[in-house]
């Protein structure tokens, strides 16, 4: 079906032949392709001499993502990404699905459909994750919940699975550093920082920093903390000691 509304659809660092498949694909639709033919940009620039209305781009890690992410952000060029030919058996690409920094996500055994779909949804302000994706992830998250956080027990409370990026962020919540601190050490924004915090606390239902704390404490998140501060210690008081008999 074809809209008077066309939508461009950036395709970062692409093969020349899946370019070419794309434009057949989008043939009677309001999608139109578009790519870059200048080599030497990086994707960031790519996107800022395009200026499309959505990006196509590949499987990448989560942290390049958000860099990119966050790059844009700074630019004022918020344009939705829809990530392609994930692998449903890479946790990696299962990470990235749960990561604010996109908007859709697509595997490797995707149908035609289905990328056309996702870029209907999306391109309408939409989020979408491919099904297989989303069942992989699902698998994922179950094997996650036998894993304890908190200390090992028959009556331990196992609680909501958090992603990595949910478990560190309300880690320096609890050992109270702010979002700015939080985002300069895991390298990330405060915007990106604060979705994460708000994630977990709510999957926790955490209302505040103090829930946080405690939550930390009854689940000895601080346990492994505790033993470098002690480790350090001792190294401080080897060497103290080592001075005092020279």
């Amino acid at each position: 079906m074809i809209s008077s509304n066309i939508v461009r659809v950036a395709l970062l660092d692409g093969e020349p032949i899946f370019f070419d498949c794309l434009k057949l694909l989008f043939n009677q639709t309001n999608f139109v392709v578009v790519r870059s033919f200048d080599e030497t940009l990086d994707e960031f620039e790519q996107i800022s001499t395009l200026r499309p209305d959505v990006v196509l781009s590949d499987a990448r890690s989560v942290e390049a993502a958000e860099r990119l992410a966050e790059r844009l952000q700074t630019a004022n060029l918020a344009v939705p990404m829809v990530y392609i030919r994930l692998d449903a058996s890479d946790t990696n690409a299962l990470r990235l699905t749960k990561s604010p920094c996109a908007s859709g996500f697509v595997s490797r055994t995707a149908v035609s459909a289905t990328l056309l779909n996702a870029l209907e949804i999306v391109s309408m302000g939409g989020t979408f994750v491919d099904p297989v994706l989303k069942a992989a992830e699902e698998r994922l998250s179950q094997m996650e919940n036998v894993i304890q956080f908190g200390p090992a027990g028959a009556d331990a409370d196992v609680g909501p699975c958090l992603s990595e990026r949910e478990r560190e962020v309300l880690f320096s919540v609890a050992q109270g550093y702010s979002s700015k601190e939080t985002a300069a050490r895991m390298g990330l924004s405060c915007k990106t920082v604060d979705t994460y915090k708000t994630r977990a606390m709510q999957k926790l239902d955490l209302p505040d920093r103090s829930s946080v704390v405690r939550y930390a404490l009854q689940n000895d998140w601080f346990a492994g903390l505790a033993a470098e501060l002690k480790a350090a210690t001792c190294v401080i008081s080897s060497g103290k000691t080592h001075l005092k008999a020279i």
